[in-house]
């Protein structure tokens, strides 16, 4: 189906302008997707990260998207760096900005490095046990990238 699968890019956009999100309510009501990708996050708001007010103030909007069209919201948020030789904790607490962030979340996968193109996928969840973590190998091949689960 061709409309199984849309990608909108809109330059500037903002979680916390209301007129960009009268926009995307109008997207998503003709639509009506199951997921929504926000990508990246720390770009799609004005907010400041490390402002657990300010941030409740924005998962609130996005709250109000998943309720009003019912579908799941996935943020990509990336992990903040680490200082030279320091513990990173669990990878809920890695996450670039308040901890609200990972508060809010109902279900989290993080994607955590490991040696050379080797990624530890890890999950999380408030109402069930999680799936077990994986280790992932990602590479790149004829230009493409390949995905390949490790026991």
């Amino acid at each position: 189906d061709k409309n199984s699968f849309k990608i909108i890019c809109r330059s500037g956009f903002k979680l916390d302008k209301q007129d960009h999100l009268a926009w995307l309510h109008t997207q998503l009501q003709g639509w009506k997707p199951d997921l929504i990708v926000l990508d990246v996050f720390n770009r799609l708001h004005s907010m400041d990260v490390n402002n657990a007010s300010e941030m409740r103030q924005i998962i609130l909007e996005l709250d109000g998207l998943r309720n009003k069209h019912r579908c799941a919201v996935l943020c990509v948020i990336h992990f903040k760096k680490q200082q030279v030789g320091g513990e990173g904790g669990p990878p809920g607490q890695q996450i670039s900005g308040s901890l609200a962030l990972h508060a809010f979340s109902e279900c989290s996968m993080y994607l955590v490095p490991r040696d050379g193109d080797r990624k530890h996928l890890v999950f999380e969840a408030k109402e069930y046990e999680p799936p077990h973590s994986v280790d992932l190998d990602i590479a790149e091949k004829d230009e493409r990238l390949t995905l390949a689960v490790k026991d």
